[in-house]
């Protein structure tokens, strides 16, 4: 042990433990000062977020509330403005709303009609009510600031107004929401906070607290500082904030659409308590043991710096390609081995790079054999799915720069499982194999054909537009349905077909990802309708957005998210909307209606169900019979979709198809009640193709009927579930032909 513990063993064992004992110490005190920051920044952070969090779940409850009062406004009870049936109605749609805390409605002059519920301190005039004002005179919808109700209750109201066919107010529906009993702030509020210490506060424009845990202040001014401005400014963000001599971390949001803003604090001392004395205590013990370390580091290493010096120089050399320069160090110790044994690591050297030299060259031959192999498809000899993504990025790319275009054609073989179950998968490898050789004997030679998976297969074309893409694929199909495969005979109709679904950059997409998507979705259609068939992505709502303004159409592109969403959950949706559309379109254009009014029907087909994206996956694939909570959730579909189209002015006009295309003719549907001709007429147009196509098509719940079953069915609902003038001129449609089924 005496003999181990001498020389050079001793100066780097005293070397090594001094530089760990300093490093680890300056590391620890270094990481807890960033601790502390972060820490402090995180808590920051955290508290703008939860900010931000009720900022938005009260921008949507309010917006949510709103969209309540507008469609309370629209009722065509309400409209009547008669208080005998004002009053019942206001009280039935208050029992099924949880929006309002009550409801009052007045006439154009502020004087009380009805109100929920009932109370023996009604007002008769509320004219001089700032709200009743502010809608009278602007004719839109107005949140009121907070204020004093005669009943003692501090309250904000929601009015709304009530405008009769040609746009005049008639009225003023108000809901009104009590600040102090409400639970709609809490809930958001207590959903959010992570410790009993913070506290949140939510003021108006003018700086009044209208949510505070202590209820006793609200409708008290709140104190100015730093961040009240801010938020009074429209501004949000995070602060380090001294309240009456006392630290806080302080989180802010503006509640934007109404002025209002949030206010999350929590005391500093509770956060950092035991950060601050750990900070303390360690970097008094780092400064003392940092002076020792540095003493013992610097006796110690000048010992060994020396002959590790020209150790250095000798790798320096060897790894310039010096293979023949020696290290001479004098000494006895590790260092002197060291040097030994890197001379003669250095003459291993100069035998062992002749022998990786003949190496390298062996290997490289055999890599350009596996970059063949990775970019082919081992059956087909076709390239790989993985090499026509990268090409199909690179071609958009160059597009781009050029100004050029790119089509995708996506194949798929019509009815392939029947071929493999009949002849085997390996007559299928055959067959995918001789269909591979025909797509490139049929193509040009600039056109890039790949193995998709399976039985799909893609083409690239370059400088290519949709026109020439369809021609193209036009040609493929044509071709690969008169071309003599083995077994085809035994096929749907006599032969082996195939589907194609066809989409271009940048008329259709604007990125690879978007391309395959689109093209993905042509191929589906085309797979749903009739198989061997060329199909082009076509959507409606891009059809539109050539007529809308910048924000609007990024609205569009909001909704076709939501579109494709949808269909992610149910499949049937999209089929779906593309027959309703069809069947809706013959039967305005049999019935002689504009050419205007035709393409909102259109339209409205296509979005009818757009609301579904609130209801979950197994609601709307559920086989057996919904529940009544379930069967509560469909029904609100209508006014969810109707929310969803009403951000973009353009589709207003099919606002009314998407809310009542389930009201009944006799008044039994829903969500309004509706009854014979108080429903629009594109809704009932609607509700007739829409049915129809139920009844036509297998559901997850329900087999479907054939056309003279479906005939019978909208025979009997004529004059209760049905229009019976639609009714008629669609089954004359169905009877003479006039629109294809299914």
């Amino acid at each position: 042990m005496n003999s181990w513990f001498r020389g050079l063993n001793k100066q780097i064992l005293a070397l090594t433990l001094s530089v760990a004992l300093g490093a680890s110490f300056v590391l620890g005190l270094s990481a807890l000062l960033v601790f502390y920051k972060q820490s402090r920044d995180q808590v920051l952070e955290r508290n703008r977020e939860i900010a931000g969090y009720i900022s938005n779940e009260i921008n949507i409850r309010m917006s949510r509330a709103l969209d309540v009062s507008d469609y309370l406004a629209m009722d065509p009870a309400i409209r009547t403005m008669d208080p005998a049936i004002i009053q019942q109605e206001l009280a039935r749609l208050f029992s099924v709303i949880n929006n309002f805390d009550g409801i009052i409605l007045t006439d154009n002059k502020g004087e009380t009609v009805a109100v929920v519920p009932e109370t023996s301190k009604l007002i008769p005039n509320l004219s001089q009510r700032s709200w009743v004002k502010q809608v009278l005179l602007s004719g839109q919808q107005y949140i009121s600031e907070p204020y004093l109700a005669s009943n003692g209750n501090d309250l904000i109201v929601l009015a709304t107004p009530i405008k009769d066919d040609i746009g005049r107010v008639i009225g003023i529906i108000g809901g009104s929401m009590d600040l102090k009993k409400t639970t709609k702030f809490s809930t958001i509020i207590s959903s959010r906070l992570y410790n009993p210490k913070m506290d949140v506060q939510v003021i108006d424009k003018n700086g009044m607290l209208i949510y505070n845990s202590h209820k006793d202040l609200i409708m008290q001014k709140a104190k100015p500082s730093i961040v009240t401005e801010a938020l009074l400014k429209g501004e949000g963000g995070s602060y380090a904030l001294e309240i009456s001599d006392q630290p806080y971390l302080i989180g802010y949001a503006p509640v934007e659409k109404l002025g209002w803003g949030v206010i999350v604090t929590y005391p500093s001392d509770s956060a950092f308590q035991s950060v601050v004395y750990l900070k303390n205590l360690i970097a008094a013990i780092t400064l003392l043991l940092s002076i020792i370390v540095f003493c013992i580091a610097y006796r110690e290493s000048k010992a060994i710096t020396k002959p590790l010096q020209k150790l250095m120089e000798g790798v320096k050399r060897v790894a310039e390609g010096d293979y023949h320069f020696n290290v001479n160090v004098s000494s006895n110790n590790e260092i002197g081995v060291l040097a030994d044994s890197f001379n003669a690591m250095v003459e291993r050297i100069k035998d062992m790079r002749e022998d990786i030299l003949e190496k390298q060259e062996k290997l490289e031959k055999a890599n350009i054999e596996l970059k063949i192999m990775a970019i082919t498809d081992g059956l087909t000899k076709l390239y790989n799915h993985r090499y026509f993504q990268d090409s199909l990025g690179k071609a958009i790319s160059l597009a781009r720069q050029e100004g050029k275009s790119v089509t995708l054609m996506i194949l798929d073989i019509d009815s392939f499982k029947n071929y493999n179950d009949l002849f085997g998968h390996q007559a299928g490898d055959r067959l995918l194999e001789e269909l591979g050789q025909l797509l490139i004997r049929e193509l040009g030679p600039n056109d890039m054909v790949a193995r998709y998976g399976g039985e799909e297969f893609t083409v690239i074309l370059y400088d290519s537009d949709n026109d020439s893409g369809v021609l193209a694929a036009e040609k493929v199909r044509a071709a690969v349905e008169a071309f003599p495969f083995p077994g085809r005979e035994q096929q749907p109709d006599g032969k082996v077909t195939i589907s194609i679904g066809v989409a271009s950059f940048p008329e259709n997409a604007k990125s690879k990802e978007e391309l395959v998507r689109l093209a993905d979705e042509a191929l589906y259609k085309a797979k749903c309708c009739s198989k061997n068939k060329v199909e082009l992505y076509f959507s409606v709502l891009d059809d539109l957005k050539h007529d809308l303004n910048k924000s609007e159409a990024e609205l569009i592109n909001s909704i076709k998210m939501l579109v494709r969403i949808i269909n992610a959950k149910d499949k049937y949706t999209y089929g779906h909307s593309e027959r309703v559309g069809r069947y809706a379109v013959s039967i305005a254009e049999e019935m002689g209606l504009l050419l205007e009014e035709v393409k909102i029907i259109r339209m409205g087909a296509f979005l009818h169900d757009v609301g579904k994206i609130e209801i979950s996956r197994s609601i709307l694939m559920k086989k057996g019979p919904l529940s009544e909570e379930e069967f509560e959730t469909i029904r609100q579909h209508p006014f969810w979709g109707a929310g969803i189209i009403k951000a973009v002015e353009s589709l207003h006009p099919v606002i009314p198809l998407i809310k009542y295309h389930h009201e009944r003719f006799d008044g039994s549907g829903y969500p309004l009640g509706l009854k014979g001709k108080q429903i629009p007429l594109h809704a009932r147009i609607l509700a007739v193709a829409d049915s129809f196509d139920a009844m036509t098509t297998n559901r997850p719940y329900m087999k479907s009927k054939n056309l003279y079953e479906a005939i019978e069915e909208l025979n009997q609902c004529s004059g209760k579930q049905f229009d019976p003038e639609i009714v008629d001129v669609f089954l004359d449609i169905l009877q003479t032909e006039k629109v294809k089924v299914g």
